[in-house]
């Protein structure tokens, strides 16, 4: 990490586990609620008027994304830690009406020795660079469609049709299903 970040230099570093919240309104049949969302950003920093959003991870496998939509399908692999980038990218881009460059990466601390190790997260093959004008916007509407869904009583649960979703589900005691393996 520190040979990566002295490949980068010469960047600001803003803060290490910043917290960051918002609130979002979700209309139901009873009305509007309001839901607080949030979570902790692993670190901050800013180069060249970008500001990174960076997520360490020390396990997985990089993944890139078609569509911002592939995140928010049920029956498609869950790309969990994309989704983690985004979401603080949104919630950053929601709280802070600044019209900053936010850059989403993503530290895979066990790949980082690798001369073409690219934090950059992958949409249509392309990094997204500037999350406000490559991905805000259809984020924004999947996240507020998501959170009209599950808030929506008119609306029955559904379990996932794809069963090896299942295996590493920490809500299975709630939807029924016995968590074994597949």
């Amino acid at each position: 990490l520190l040979r990566f970040d002295a490949d980068r230099a010469p960047f600001t570093y803003i803060q290490s586990e910043r917290s960051i919240e918002d609130y979002v309104s979700v209309a139901t049949r009873d009305g509007n609620i309001s839901l607080r969302l949030g979570g902790y950003i692993d670190r901050l920093d800013e180069k060249d008027g970008i500001t990174s959003v960076i997520d360490y991870k020390t396990g997985g496998k990089k993944d890139g994304i078609q569509s911002v939509q592939e995140l928010f399908d049920p029956e498609k692999d869950r790309k969990k830690y994309v989704f983690q980038a985004f979401f603080y990218s949104w919630l950053l881009s929601r709280k802070y009406k600044e019209k900053k460059k936010l850059f989403p990466q993503l530290f895979y601390v066990n790949h980082m020795k690798g001369k073409d190790f690219d934090p950059a997260i992958k949409l249509s093959g392309t990094a997204v660079t500037d999350f406000q004008t490559e991905a805000f916007e259809e984020f924004d509407k999947e996240m507020t469609n998501l959170l009209t869904e599950i808030f929506n009583s008119d609306t029955p649960y559904t379990q996932v049709q794809n069963e090896k979703k299942c295996k590493y589900c920490d809500f299975c005691a709630i939807c029924g299903r016995k968590p074994k393996e597949y």
